[in-house]
């Protein structure tokens, strides 16, 4: 399997672990390296103050893990 992982990956690591989680988890990828986060911001800014009340984190990590 190559450096980078497809995205259900997560989800499989997030399962593994046995315990359900405390909070929502909501996974998002995007397709391509973003300059200046302009799909994660959008998508952020995109969401009602109702998703936002529940948001507890809202991590972005680009290529993780990666040699590059």
């Amino acid at each position: 399997m190559s450096a980078v992982r497809p995205p259900s990956w997560s989800a499989i690591q997030l399962s593994a672990v046995g315990k359900k989680a405390q909070q929502q988890v909501r996974l998002a990828f995007w397709g391509a390296a973003e300059e200046g986060l302009l799909g994660a911001t959008y998508y952020v800014n995109s969401l009602s103050d109702d998703e936002l009340s529940t948001l507890y984190a809202n991590l972005n990590f680009d290529m993780l893990g990666s040699p590059n």
